[in-house]
């Protein structure tokens, strides 16, 4: 049975039939397409039913989210890939065995989500991104910095939620560096002195023995550590041998670093997005719909700018009172759209952000946090939970961020929030405009000076400015680009809102029909018996 099944899926072990065996089937014996559809079928539900288990430890912070398991940061260094590498090369060879051809249309996109996932952890192992580019590191552990606040403003962290280990993994990130542009460099020591200056906040009121209070000091040190030998390296980085993208580097010892170009090359820029989002255009291509984008945010902000704001001012104080009075009247429109949208209270997690920040909120920016709280987050955990555990793991970054700013804007200006409306127009054509600048400079498509005429029209801001993000936090910049996935209408939208999560290129196949199932299929084994003269092919391995 085993050598059968191999020989089904293209594997070593199966017999070939003899030339003079009769290649009829026989009366009611099935053919041997459709053998080979079935034995496809059984490995895809095991891989489904296995995958779980390694994707948890691939990614344990969309895990925690998705699952509301206690929370830890990312793991760097040997040790770390060495165990992801354990749990997932077996299930990477038996998802580049299952061909998308012999599988059903929702095995084919499930698969696909399956494959992109541990095809991205395979390139992590051979070349962690944070070897060519300190800011990696840094952007690494935004969402777990992004689920611990949350945590901690819910009050969710009694057990620390894995702070401690947080300054252990980044001194052994920061052992895996082998190269940095000057760019890069910067960014990265700027948002790891910004991070050491929020632990205070995080920290403030809470008892003396509460386990993330305990992990601060050892966090201090560990970022002061981190940021000693970053300051170290980047006053040699500039005398430092520049080595072109195209050629990989070893860890190296501190002092003994290569220097990057600012800029990727358009080779680069098409590896990166496939390997993250799935979505490896050309640049020009990139380029196109990210310019569209722009384009068509700012028609909708010169439309509401020629729209007088008559609307009513928030009350002062924003007290729970004012909020519970604010949010009663935008979560009755919300409920009555009829679209299934969850909404819950939000007025406890705003009033806390409220009180955090260094200067005072505006209506827009208080009615957006409401929308944000109040809406969005809730319906994104509805569709978690109503989708298969293996796809709901399969995360990335760019659709997150525009299904949010989407959501902003469109329930902003059916409400009638036309302050709100404006800010989170503003906020979503600053993120495509710095996109598209990025694909541009990465993607090598021309000079500066040919991008500021394109861009600077359109409401951008100086060009020169954007570059410069753009070459800092390149993949930051990238995550704009989630704003083309709604470029062709409601459908895309409505694609983007239900797969908010996904990597960019997986989205809208997750949701055409049928869709993926919310449960892994059970396990059946049977024993196929194939025509004795049906010879089987291996099948090749569908590329994106």
């Amino acid at each position: 049975m085993l050598g059968l099944g191999g020989a089904l899926l293209g594997c070593p072990g199966g017999s070939p039939p003899s030339s003079d065996e009769d290649s009829t089937p026989a009366e009611g014996a099935l053919a041997p397409e459709e053998l080979r559809r079935q034995a496809h079928a059984q490995a895809m539900a095991m891989l489904r039913r296995d995958a779980p288990a390694a994707l948890r430890m691939l990614d344990p912070v969309a895990a925690a989210e998705v699952e509301g398991t206690p929370l830890h940061p990312p793991q760097f260094g040997a040790a770390a890939r060495a165990a992801r590498r354990e749990v997932s090369v077996r299930l990477e060879r038996d998802a580049a065995a299952i061909s998308l051809a012999l599988s059903s249309p929702q095995d084919g996109v499930i698969l696909r989500a399956l494959q992109t996932a541990f095809e991205r952890e395979e390139q992590h192992r051979r070349r962690p991104p944070w070897r060519d580019d300190p800011h990696a590191l840094v952007h690494a552990i935004e969402p777990y910095l992004h689920a611990l606040s949350t945590r901690l403003a819910a009050g969710r962290c009694d057990d620390g939620c894995g702070l401690s280990e947080l300054g252990p993994a980044l001194r052994l990130g920061l052992a895996e560096l082998g190269s940095a542009s000057e760019p890069t460099m910067a960014a990265a020591r700027e948002d790891l002195t910004a991070l050491r200056g929020m632990l205070s906040q995080w920290t403030d009121g809470m008892p003396a023995s509460h386990p993330v209070v305990l992990a601060r000091g050892p966090l201090e040190a560990d970022l002061d550590f981190v940021l000693t030998e970053l300051a170290r390296e980047a006053a040699a980085l500039a005398a430092a041998p520049e080595l072109p993208w195209s050629e990989a580097v070893a860890p190296a010892t501190l002092g003994g670093w290569k220097r990057r170009p600012a800029r990727w090359g358009a080779a680069r820029l098409r590896h990166v997005l496939e390997d993250e989002e799935a979505y490896g255009l050309a640049p020009d291509v990139l380029f196109q719909r990210a310019e569209g984008t722009v384009l068509r945010l700012w028609a909708m902000l010169e439309r509401s700018r020629r729209t007088p704001v008559e609307e009513t001012a928030l009350p002062r104080p924003f007290d729970a009172a004012a909020c519970e009075a604010v949010w009663t009247s935008l979560g009755t429109w919300i409920l009555a759209q009829g679209e299934g949208r969850t909404i819950e209270p939000p007025c406890d997690a705003v009033l806390q952000g409220v009180g955090d920040r260094p200067e005072p909120a505006t209506d827009a920016d208080l009615v957006l946090q409401l929308i944000e709280l109040g809406t969005i987050e809730p319906t994104r955990r509805a569709h978690l939970a109503a989708t298969g555990i293996d796809v709901a793991l399969v995360h990335g970054r760019a659709a997150p961020l525009a299904q949010g700013l989407v959501l902003k804007i469109a329930i902003a200006a059916g409400s009638g929030r036309r302050g709100a409306e404006r800010l989170a127009v503003e906020h979503a054509l600053h993120r495509a405009c710095l996109a598209a600048a990025a694909v541009w400079i990465h993607g090598e498509l021309g000079d500066v000076d040919a991008l500021a005429p394109r861009l600077e029209p359109l409401g951008c801001g100086e060009v020169t400015a954007l570059v410069s993000a753009a070459e800092a936090r390149p993949r930051t910049a990238l995550e704009g680009l989630g704003l083309v996935l709604v470029g062709d209408g409601p459908s895309d939208a409505a694609a983007l809102d239900r797969y908010w999560w996904a990597p960019m290129g997986l989205v809208h196949d997750l949701a055409l029909p049928p869709t993926p199932s919310t449960e892994a299929p059970a396990v059946r084994f049977e024993t196929l018996e194939p025509n004795a003269g049906g010879s089987i092919k291996s099948p090749r391995r569908s590329r994106r």
